[in-house]
């Protein structure tokens, strides 16, 4: 994703909460308290990456990921989701920030979400090829890494730049 956006470290927006997801039975979420505007950061965050890919890890360069955190474990995947992931890692360090940004106007009560694909080239055995419950309009019926996509669902994504670079060549 190519979108700039303020720099923040450590930072989770007021703008949201932590709850009860309508979208899945049992799990947490983030959801917007009031309306969110277009590519608001809603939160950011920087630490050590490893190579060790786990439920709530994110993918940041092609074999380096980086837990959640505290506020990002809460963002569900949708296939037609209101969010996205920007990250930037640091070869020197092994470091790395991650970024969620709206990708369009969330409403009051929404669940703020990312698709996973545009940020993890598979996933791991919990959830690839298990069933998405995602509901919207646009889902893809199971979960998915980039790589397991067709390539029209893969060009559909970098077509509309919310793809990480290290998942394809440009």
């Amino acid at each position: 994703m190519k979108i700039e956006t303020q720099q923040q470290t450590n930072y989770e927006s007021s703008a949201v909460k932590i709850d009860n997801s309508t979208m899945l039975q049992g799990q947490k979420c983030l959801r917007a308290q009031a309306a969110i505007p277009k590519y608001i950061v809603i939160f950011s965050f920087h630490g050590e990456v490893s190579s060790e890919r786990t439920r709530t890890s994110i993918q940041v360069a092609e074999n380096y990921h980086i837990e959640a955190g505290d506020f990002g474990v809460y963002t569900n995947h949708s296939c037609d989701p209101n969010a996205a992931i920007s990250a930037h890692f640091n070869a020197e360090t092994l470091c790395a920030t991650v970024k969620l940004v709206t990708l369009r106007k969330v409403r009051a009560g929404e669940e703020l979400t990312f698709d996973y694909a545009t940020t993890e080239s598979t996933l791991t055995s919990e959830l690839l090829n298990k069933l998405c419950l995602c509901n919207s309009s646009q889902c893809r019926k199971i979960m998915l890494g980039f790589n397991q996509l067709t390539d029209i669902q893969k060009d559909k994504l970098i077509e509309e730049d919310v793809v990480a670079d290290y998942l394809y060549a440009t």
